[in-house]
């Protein structure tokens, strides 16, 4: 029902997650169902009390920290999600999530310079690959596509290809 509802609207979806959590209040997955409910609720203090307590649970998983980051993120506090997505990513530098995570941190801000470093580094250290056409169309990307940061990143995807192609990379 929970992934039912959750292709609808928010409000079929905290209907659901509603649901779950009143009959299943001692399951543990309870606090994994209770993080979008507070997140689509915007309470973001009570998301990131529900990672800590599920990361306490289980005795610790720093995938968590990607999570926590995204929370982080959505309240507005950057220099924490910055931290703890840099955290992440030591914990686990082949990962693309927590690297697309601190992107995504650098684009709220509106930090290019930041931006294009850290898609670079997402890059060569994950192995994502970037489509220029997909990034043009998402609202986030929208101040970076203006950007000298931009063009040069236009140009570094372009250089990377041709050395691949010509077998140097």
């Amino acid at each position: 029902a929970l992934q039912a509802a959750q292709q609808t609207s928010d409000e079929e979806y905290l209907v659901e997650l509603e649901r779950f959590q009143s009959n299943h209040a001692n399951d543990p997955a309870a606090e994994l169902i209770s993080i979008d409910f507070y997140i689509i609720k915007k309470r973001y203090d009570d998301a990131i009390k529900c990672i800590g307590r599920l990361d306490k649970a289980i005795g610790g998983d720093p995938y968590l920290d990607v999570l926590r980051a995204g929370v982080l993120l959505e309240a507005g506090r950057f220099k924490d999600a910055r931290l703890t997505s840099e955290k992440a990513i030591k914990a686990f530098p082949k990962l693309p999530q927590p690297y697309w995570t601190r992107v995504a941190i650098a684009l709220t801000e509106k930090n290019h310079k930041d931006t294009l470093a850290w898609i670079k580094k997402t890059v060569e250290e994950t192995g994502a690959t970037v489509d220029v056409a997909n990034i043009a169309m998402e609202p986030l990307y929208a101040d970076f596509l203006k950007t000298p940061q931009f063009e040069e990143l236009i140009k570094w995807l372009a250089d990377r290809k041709k050395k691949r192609c010509s077998g140097g990379d």
